[in-house]
């Protein structure tokens, strides 16, 4: 009778390795998800309008069009990710012209400066961006002014939130900042 109450024993625990292998193999899935870069979607359109014409302004006459169809919580997350495709591929002073002139003399005087910044806090291939809360503060004067809740998820450092301020004057045509002072 001992020996029957082993082998349920045993499919017991085969069962409960099974189950814990699953939930890990889950949680391997997700956390490959995050580490892989998804294909952009701005590039590969980008490149379809490069190959119909080799003149800038039409591919900039397309990336407007495309963002003139984007919600206005979409453009945001648009501008955003921009801004981390630039600091991820390097390109600092396109991310850095995308920032205030009062934020950059208060922050970051320098592009030095902004470089050292994004390369200690945004500059890795780890990096996962979510849209917390998107709020729209607009008035006529300063244009629509968003104010984007952002978590951004490193691999090695953990999760930190930041607000980034963007002034949309025109589609495509705005100027951001962001909380400088990260929190954890």
């Amino acid at each position: 009778m001992s020996i029957i109450k082993k082998k349920n024993n045993n499919n017991k625990y085969i069962i409960i390795v099974a189950i814990v292998a699953v939930a890990m193999i889950a949680t391997l899935c997700v956390i490959i998800s995050l580490i892989i870069p998804k294909p952009n979607k701005q590039e590969n359109k980008s490149g379809n309008s490069q190959t119909t014409s080799s003149n800038n302004i039409n591919t900039t006459t397309t990336t407007e069009d495309e963002i003139k169809t984007l919600s206005e919580a979409n453009r945001m997350k648009r501008y955003i990710g921009i801004f981390f495709d630039n600091i991820d591929q390097g390109k600092y002073q396109e991310a850095y012209n995308k920032l205030n002139e009062d934020y950059k003399s208060n922050y970051f005087s320098s592009l030095e400066e902004f470089t050292e910044y994004a390369k200690e806090n945004f500059k890795t291939n780890m990096l996962g961006v979510t849209y917390d809360n998107i709020e729209r503060l607009g008035n006529n004067k300063t244009g629509n002014m968003y104010v984007v809740k952002v978590t951004v998820a490193d691999m090695v450092k953990g999760k930190i939130e930041t607000d980034f301020v963007i002034v949309e004057k025109d589609y495509n045509n705005y100027e951001m900042s962001f909380s400088a002072n990260l929190k954890d």
